[in-house]
């Protein structure tokens, strides 16, 4: 089974934005879903923040992964940027005619972008690839037996099976060469103005918490583009506004309890095959 070289950085993120379709009110700046990495070293680039000894966290931690898929690097990805830290990056702009500062600033992250720029297309045309060989069973198929490596299409040992009819998710782990079904989850599936997206899919970005419009929900992992697994709808307060599951009211996204959300947010990594049938 093919592992990703560069792990995702989850993005522990709040993001405020208003309601510009029914289907779905969350926007998510993810135009690069072969290299996440890149999402999270560009909110340095485009705001020109200083990241530099003391910084901490998923920003980082991203900078530590690139800098680890270069040749002469072997940093701790902790997300704490101390001595070693510091001592890579000033390697990294003696190595590319940068100003030897050891502060990531607009002009190193540049400079560790255009890193993922060069490979880009070869990722994105490898995911296009996988979509094509991905086996067109339904969930119904899937469950009846032990899926092997070659019926199901995921980077990593788990993978995602989402009925909308039965309104169930379903997690996968691979153990001794087979699938084995290790959880089911009821869910909320889109309403029939804004239904849940189909198809073969690579799980994203995480976070937290997410504000769409006005109202809250945790522990989201991206399916595609805007659409996501996420807990019950809250109010500002943290107080449940919409409970409900086994039905067909969200606006597009699958949604879950939020132990259950909880669970795929922790335990399922960036890269998981998603596979959502009607």
């Amino acid at each position: 089974m093919k592992k990703t070289i560069l792990s995702v950085a989850v993005a522990e993120i709040i993001i405020s934005c208003g309601m510009q379709t029914k289907a779905h009110a969350a926007t998510i700046d993810n135009s690069n879903d072969a290299n996440k990495n890149t999402a999270i070293i560009s909110t340095s680039r485009k705001s020109e923040k200083v990241i530099s000894i003391g910084s901490n966290g998923d920003i980082v931690r991203s900078i530590q992964r690139v800098l680890n898929s270069l040749e002469g690097y072997n940093i701790k990805e902790d997300g704490l940027y101390g001595l070693e830290t510091y001592n890579a990056i000033i390697k990294y702009q003696a190595d590319n005619g940068l100003k030897q500062d050891g502060i990531v600033g607009k002009e190193t992250s540049v400079t560790l972008l255009s890193i993922h720029d060069k490979t880009s297309n070869i990722a994105n045309s490898k995911i296009e690839n996988r979509k094509k060989i991905a086996e067109e069973k339904t969930v119904n198929e899937i469950t009846k037996f032990e899926l092997n490596s070659k019926e199901i299409n995921s980077d990593t040992d788990y993978f995602i099976a989402v009925s909308k009819s039965e309104k169930q998710v379903y997690i996968y782990h691979i153990e001794n060469n087979s699938w084995i079904n290790i959880k089911v989850f009821t869910c909320n599936i889109g309403s029939p103005d804004s239904p849940t997206i189909e198809g073969t899919f690579f799980s994203g970005l995480k976070g937290t918490n997410l504000k769409i419009d006005e109202i809250y929900v945790k522990y989201f992992t991206q399916i595609s583009g805007n659409y996501l697994f996420h807990s019950v709808i809250y109010n500002e307060d943290g107080e449940i506004i919409d409970g409900r599951l086994g039905e067909a009211v969200s606006h597009g996204c699958v949604r879950l309890s939020l132990e259950d959300a909880k669970y795929i947010y922790y335990n399922i990594p960036a890269g998981t095959g998603i596979k959502i049938t009607k």
